[in-house]
């Protein structure tokens, strides 16, 4: 269905019109500085998890008054209860620590509610003889498979108008929010064109544009353009102006930026192994078996680990693993092996961990990987592997990067590495090498 949404946000969250909240609400991206420090978004609910592959605006210039873009839309006739898949614009400002905002695009909502989305509050207001009605649902039956949006506000009176159609050159009016919703809306610090899902913490994640990797074929966005002051579209300078952004790249990416349109998307779901955390310490030794999170995927661990690590023994570990090929590895499930270094005393789960693995699903192979995975907070918010987030820190001249296929033809068949806290800094450090007695520093 085409959705539109309107929200003022305070510190807390954003904060919509009266009715039930759906799991698609809320898709307001982070904070502008915010969204490239997280692999998730909570969206001001801790039980539902957000993610979005965009390109957005590194800085909007105050001279830019709207956006416009074409999207492909797409059915969704099995998506689960709670959960949500969308392709939006966004157009924000989030200056003094107040959120307001304006987004429009298509749904597949698997709530059914709509709380302060589409006409449900007073806020938007449509025109006559628009050209379709704020929650009008998008057939493909009628032979459209795109819509073309424009979103801009107007020099004359300063509301915000969207503009509706088929072809981006043939757009007709729908409605506008007027300027007097917004307390700080005078112009958009943050504009954004992508994707976005949404899901309970603990349940996979639904897929995103039509379920396929950003390539040809997949879904895109078309006529990214910004708007000018006299409501005329133009091209974004690329790539001075904006740059793409996935906040779970194992489940979603953005292809590059060319001809003025790009690819997004993803099959969304998690891998078996996506959280490689054996169980916290006491609960190893009593269960057989730990679900890490996900009561689908069933990890399994054989390893030797600390009874109780002495205070004493606090910089670290290292060992030598060797690490082999599995090329009929079944999608889904995965190998690996590794080092933890993990502390769960008094609360969450904070732990590091790298070695080997086998993930088609991750990697989109069957070879074998390096990697590496932290958090800070049991994967709750933090966290991630590889450099799939912001987190670890890569030195130049590194011998390997996480994530680097390991490969036999090269003649080794083991990796060394270390783990350690450096007494200077505080910092985890890791190292890495063939041989444990040349190592040398990743990160």
């Amino acid at each position: 269905m085409l959705s539109t949404s309107t929200w003022r946000a305070s510190r807390g969250g954003p904060h919509g019109g009266e009715g039930s909240s759906s799991s698609l609400n809320r898709l307001f991206l982070p904070k502008h500085g915010d969204i490239m420090a997280t692999d998730a978004s909570t969206n001001g609910d801790i039980n539902r998890i957000t993610h979005f592959a965009t390109y957005l605006t590194i800085q909007t210039p105050k001279n830019v008054f709207g956006a416009m873009g074409t999207f492909d839309y797409y059915d969704f006739p099995n998506t689960k209860n709670g959960s949500g898949i969308a392709a939006q614009i966004w157009l924000q400002n989030d200056q003094n620590g107040l959120l307001n905002g304006i987004t429009c695009g298509w749904e597949a909502d698997g709530d059914k509610s709509t709380g302060c989305s589409n006409l449900v509050c007073t806020g938007f207001v449509p025109v006559n003889g628009a050209p379709i009605t704020p929650g009008d649902v998008l057939d493909h039956n009628s032979g459209q498979t795109k819509i073309s949006l424009k979103i801009f506000k107007s020099k004359d009176d300063g509301d915000w108008w969207l503009y509706f159609g088929h072809d981006i050159n043939n757009l007709n009016p729908v409605g506008y929010w007027p300027i007097s919703l917004f307390n700080s809306l005078d112009h958009a610090t943050l504009i954004a064109w992508g994707g976005a899902t949404a899901s309970y913490r603990g349940d996979s994640s639904p897929p995103m544009g039509n379920g396929q990797w950003p390539e040809k074929g997949a879904a895109s966005v078309q006529d990214v353009k910004f708007v000018d002051k006299d409501g005329q579209g133009y091209l974004p300078p690329w790539p001075a102006s904006i740059h793409a952004q996935a906040t779970h790249k194992r489940c979603y990416q953005t292809s590059i930026f060319m001809d003025h349109m790009f690819y997004y998307g993803g099959p969304g779901t998690t891998s078996s192994l996506n959280r490689l955390f054996p169980p916290r310490h006491g609960d190893m030794i009593a269960t057989n078996a730990s679900t890490d999170g996900d009561i689908n995927p069933i990890p399994h661990f054989a390893t030797y680990l600390t009874i109780k690590t002495p205070k004493n023994v606090f910089a670290g570990a290292m060992g030598t693993l060797d690490y082999y090929d599995f090329p009929s590895t079944k999608k889904g499930s995965v190998i690996a092996a590794q080092i933890w270094i993990q502390n769960d005393q008094n609360g969450p789960l904070n732990g590091i961990t790298s070695g080997w693995e086998i993930d088609e699903e991750k990697y989109r192979d069957s070879k074998t990987h390096f990697f590496i995975e932290w958090t800070a907070d049991d994967e709750k918010s933090t966290g991630c592997f590889n450099l799939d987030c912001t987190g670890f820190v890569p030195v130049n001249g590194a011998p390997i990067t996480p994530g680097d296929i390991l490969d036999h033809s090269s003649g080794q068949t083991k990796i060394s590495l270390k783990i350690f806290k450096s007494k200077d800094d505080g910092d985890w450090w890791l190292h890495f090498g063939h041989d444990i007695n040349n190592l040398n520093p990743v990160g």
